[in-house]
């Protein structure tokens, strides 16, 4: 099976729901945890 590839520049463009969604999509099984700082 093939996906897309994608640079870190279309990336970077792309909203948290999309990212969410391609991650889903290629069967990522790497945990990732949201370090941002959320907005008081």
């Amino acid at each position: 099976m093939t996906h897309p590839r994608y640079t870190q520049q279309q990336l970077q463009h792309k909203s948290i729901a999309r990212l969410k969604q391609i991650y889903t999509e290629i069967a990522c099984t790497v945990e990732v945890v949201d370090k941002r700082c959320k907005d008081a």
